[in-house]
């Protein structure tokens, strides 16, 4: 069998100093944990900003492969989960609690390693060789020894395709719903004035 080690790299982002950590927004977003959804998936509210100078090695391009390799949360809620940096006119730098997925073979699809990086068996076996009983730790070694067995290429290709689709679709119903609930209070705020 096969191991996630065998297809991809992570490379460890930078310690960031403190002192220039803001949530005053300059367009320069630290990527931290609080940046993956519950599940995976980036997420760009509540971001933390950076204002002092920073290597240019650690920022990160748009649509990157990231992880999260640090949870605070009880349920382990992000941890190892995957997320793709977005397509934006801010800068994202790349934090030591966050790692840079590299692909080192071409029998795999990154989005479909997206994909994989959300399931529940993955996150099982992430969240169960977790270290730390407050804060929980994944590393690259232990993500690099969860078993895999992979479609081939063109099979990844159309999971992926139809995943993303839904992902869409599931965005837009939630942007629709946010809408019809601004309108329903202000109609509501209204009425009792």
């Amino acid at each position: 069998m096969a191991v996630l080690g065998d297809y991809i790299s992570i490379k460890h982002g930078y310690a960031f100093k403190g002192d220039g950590i803001t949530t005053e927004d300059n367009g320069v977003v630290l990527v931290t944990p609080g940046n993956f959804a519950i599940g995976g998936g980036f997420k760009e509210e509540k971001c933390k900003f950076f204002t002092n100078q920073y290597p240019f090695e650690y920022v990160l391009s748009p649509n990157d492969l990231i992880v999260t390799m640090t949870d605070l949360s009880k349920n382990m809620d992000t941890l190892g989960y995957s997320a793709f940096v977005p397509d934006s006119d801010r800068i994202y730098l790349h934090n030591q609690r966050i790692g840079l997925v590299e692909i080192k073979s071409e029998d795999i699809d990154k989005r479909y390693l997206y994909w994989f990086m959300r399931t529940r068996n993955y996150h099982l076996t992430i969240a169960g060789s977790a270290s730390g009983s407050t804060v929980h730790h994944t590393s690259p070694k232990r993500i690099y020894q969860v078993e895999v067995d992979f479609p081939d290429l063109l099979s990844q290709k159309k999971i992926a395709r139809v995943l993303d689709v839904l992902e869409e679709k599931i965005q837009k119903n939630k942007a629709i719903n946010n809408n019809l609930e601004q309108q329903a209070q202000a109609i509501f705020s209204d009425e009792l004035l």
